[in-house]
């Protein structure tokens, strides 16, 4: 809808599947993970109990989803397949190694949600597929993590960067087992940076490698210069508010 008030396409004919109730659900099983049906709205993400105790950060993100009466109304999948790169679920989804699900006449189909987006407002949906849920498997032991994201003047557009992290730490110490770093709004798709998650990988974490992980997360992104600001002060806000979301996950994890 919002590509076609903006002219950019003019279909010759709409179909609401909104009232499809049957999409329209949030289960939690330790085996299964997380599943929420694709028209399940950002509100009632916000509003989960088991998506709180579970999978905190992932309500922290809708819960900057513009103003609670957009919440009310905008659904999850919605937002994954609009594809908009400032879009903020996708990259905590992504982090949290998501994947959706499509379904068409011949059948469905699990795509994993890093490789579901092609290019700006463009996803791997068939023209005779609709996204139906998105699936979100258990969180590992001793893992934590975060969403960040910088707007400029603090307004829900004018979105300069979003990161999502998370970190599993081993058993003891101060070693990071795994780690996921996701980067949102420069570039045409979220992009993982798996450089610098592989410099977490199997290391002590100490504030001088939080410092390079940034550093190198700011050269693994594609910003363009705009209203919102420089390619070069972009890539400064990536490195800088990458840094923050794993000292945020390291405070969680009470290391920091």
């Amino acid at each position: 809808m919002v590509l076609l008030k903006q002219g950019l396409f003019s279909p010759q004919y709409l179909i609401s599947i909104k009232d499809i109730a049957s999409l329209d659900y949030i289960t939690h099983n330790q085996k299964e993970g997380l599943k929420i049906g694709a028209l399940t709205t950002h509100r009632k993400i916000e509003k989960s109990s088991i998506i709180k105790e579970k999978f905190g950060p992932l309500v922290k993100t809708v819960n900057g989803i513009g103003s609670i009466h957009i919440r009310n109304v905008g659904t999850i999948g919605g937002n994954l397949c609009h594809s908009d790169p400032s879009g903020d679920p996708a990259p905590t989804l992504i982090a949290m190694n998501a994947k959706v699900k499509a379904i068409s006449l011949e059948g469905e189909r699990t795509i994993l949600l890093e490789e579901f987006f092609k290019d700006y407002y463009e996803t791997e949906l068939k023209e005779d597929e609709i996204l139906t849920e998105i699936q979100i498997p258990s969180l590992p032991p001793n893992s934590f993590g975060t969403y960040t994201k910088y707007n400029l003047r603090g307004g829900g557009s004018n979105v300069v960067v979003k990161v999502a992290a998370f970190i599993t730490m081993e058993s003891e110490g101060k070693v990071c087992k795994d780690a996921r770093i996701v980067l949102g709004a420069v570039g045409a798709t979220p992009i993982r940076a798996k450089r610098a998650e592989d410099l977490l990988k199997g290391q002590e974490i100490s504030l001088d490698l939080v410092l390079k992980v940034g550093k190198v997360a700011s050269e693994e992104c594609d910003p363009v210069s705009d209203v919102n600001g420089s390619e070069g002060y972009k890539r400064e806000m990536v490195r800088v508010y990458t840094k923050n979301a794993i000292m945020e996950c390291l405070k969680r994890a009470e290391i920091a």
